[in-house]
């Protein structure tokens, strides 16, 4: 790992995520430079992948695999879809799964496609944890689900998941889900 990328994820408190979610790093050249690739699993294979900026100065922190080079565009699917069982916290981004962990998804960002809901109606617990400036996007997406799945907003008081102290995260979880590990 590039001393930049390993900075960053020390910085945002992410230990052990560079492992667990197989993640790589770019270089200080080409089109994804200082940047680390995020793979996308659907049933135990990469099926697309998105990058993030790790120096917090790029116009656009996030890209995406363009779709023509992806098998399920990454609208079509759930970041860490195969860790869900019967429960799910569902938030915008893949910073917010690596710190609230297993049974987390995220959908890259708060506008959701018609197969992203359908993934998610099948599951029969969902709780919508976006960040604190998205509510009416949780709020919406709620009443999306509700019909089709025991649905549930919880609430941030402000920021976003990914910055949540660990003593939170651990709360969240033994709510949710009965267990704090992740």
């Amino acid at each position: 790992m590039f001393e930049t990328h390993k900075k960053y994820l020390q910085s945002r408190g992410f230990s052990g995520v560079y492992e667990k979610y197989q993640l790589k790093c770019f270089g200080p050249v080409g089109d994804y430079k200082l940047r680390l690739y995020i793979p996308v699993f659907l049933h135990g294979r990469i099926v697309t992948y998105t990058t993030r900026d790790v120096t917090n100065r790029a116009r656009i922190p996030y890209i995406h695999c363009p779709e023509e080079n992806s098998a399920v565009p990454i609208k079509h699917t759930l970041y860490n879809i195969d860790s869900v069982q019967d429960t799910a916290i569902v938030c915008e981004g893949v910073t917010d799964v690596w710190r609230i962990g297993l049974g987390a998804v995220a959908t890259f960002g708060v506008n959701l496609t018609v197969q992203q809901i359908k993934k998610l109606s099948k599951i029969k617990r969902i709780f919508i944890l976006f960040d604190n400036d998205a509510k009416k996007q949780a709020e919406k997406l709620a009443l999306t689900l509700c019909a089709f799945t025991e649905t549930e907003i919880l609430d941030l008081p402000s920021g976003d998941p990914a910055d949540m102290p660990q003593g939170d995260i651990d709360m969240l979880r033994k709510q949710v889900f009965g267990k704090i590990y992740a």
